[in-house]
């Protein structure tokens, strides 16, 4: 398995949520906000002295995937392995999937994703339950897709089947947060 060539460290701490709240809770309007440097060293600090606890922060590449093969691994802390999580009813997953592979069509049953490209290129291709029935076809489905590049969001609706594909030269990897999370089911509808 080849190693992301940077180190993805999920830190989830009460006191630490406590924190963003209180700094998000100061935004008067607009969606990004500018925290002090005071605010910034009181979370590093808090982060950095959590580490030794049990419960305190985790690094998601040390689990075992969720699933993967030779072209595409799925590392995922769900909320029913992290207590943590568990109280959020929220999961965090990162993916790899190598030049030119793809991740097999796939749904989850309850859980939606916001998931972020942090390296390489790719492209999705979604299946829409909305917009299908909008076109007076009940029961139709509408395709979407899309290019990914570094920096693009983008989000999976819980029942919308979804794959995805890197470009040819180049590793297509993305972290995510799972809203909905606990009793989430994941199905493939070909192949694993």
């Amino acid at each position: 398995m080849q190693k992301p060539s940077t180190e993805l460290s999920a830190v989830i701490s009460w006191r630490l949520l406590s924190m963003l709240e209180s700094l998000f809770g100061q935004q008067k309007q607009g969606i990004v906000i500018e925290a002090s440097e005071e605010q910034i060293r009181a979370i590093s600090q808090h982060a950095s002295r959590s580490k030794g606890e049990t419960r305190g922060p985790f690094n998601l590449l040390k689990e075992s995937p969720l699933f993967g093969n030779r072209f595409e691994q799925f590392f995922e802390a769900a909320p029913e392995k992290f207590e943590r999580l568990r109280d959020l009813d929220t999961g965090v997953g990162y993916m790899n999937i190598n030049q030119g592979g793809m991740v097999l069509p796939h749904y989850n049953t309850r859980a939606s994703w916001l998931v972020m490209v942090v390296e390489g290129k790719g492209r999705f291709d979604m299946a829409c339950p909305h917009l299908g029935s909008q076109s007076q076809r009940q029961g139709h489905y509408q395709k979407v897709q899309g290019s990914l590049s570094v920096g693009d969001v983008f989000v999976i609706p819980a029942g919308h089947p979804l794959t995805i594909i890197a470009n040819e030269g180049s590793n297509l990897r993305m972290a995510g947060f799972e809203v909905n999370g606990h009793y989430n089911r994941l199905n493939f509808l070909a192949g694993y």
